[in-house]
């Protein structure tokens, strides 16, 4: 199945939404920089003094229409910086929201509505204990 990466944007609809450096290159050189993702292509470009768009094309987004999406999207997501070797494991990853939302530090993350998503806090654990490994057999990561 070809997956629609510009469909558009609806209201009250969640989506994964990611992107790419520009020809593969990383895009957090500091940990500040993950710090000021948002307004930061100018930043990175003075920092390390080079010209050009930071991401390779346009965000891209897929539509997650169906609670086993969302959860797959979540284990996905939080798994991703080890896929790519950011970290050796996801679970000690600091720029993820895997970590604050298993802390007891206030947040803005909705962790109730998530834990109910996987049948609670211990489901949250065992799903990504258990489908990390599975994700890995099955070619899940986003590669194009």
């Amino acid at each position: 199945m070809k997956i629609d990466y510009h469909t558009p944007f609806y209201s009250n609809q969640f989506y994964h939404i990611y992107n790419r450096g520009n020809n593969g290159e990383k895009i957090f050189y500091t940990s500040e920089n993950y710090l000021f993702f948002l307004s930061y292509s100018k930043a990175i470009n003075q920092q390390i003094k080079r010209t050009g768009g930071l991401f390779q094309k346009r965000f891209k987004r897929t539509i997650i229409e169906d609670k086993t999406s969302l959860v797959r999207s979540t284990l996905y997501i939080h798994s991703n910086p080890a896929h790519h070797k950011l970290t050796s494991e996801f679970r000690n990853y600091l720029y993820s929201s895997y970590l604050p939302l298993l802390s007891s530090k206030v947040t803005k993350l909705k962790r109730d509505k998530v834990f109910e998503w996987f049948g609670g806090r211990e489901g949250f654990i065992s799903s990504h204990k258990q489908k990390v490994d599975e994700f890995k057999s099955e070619q899940f990561f986003l590669e194009d």
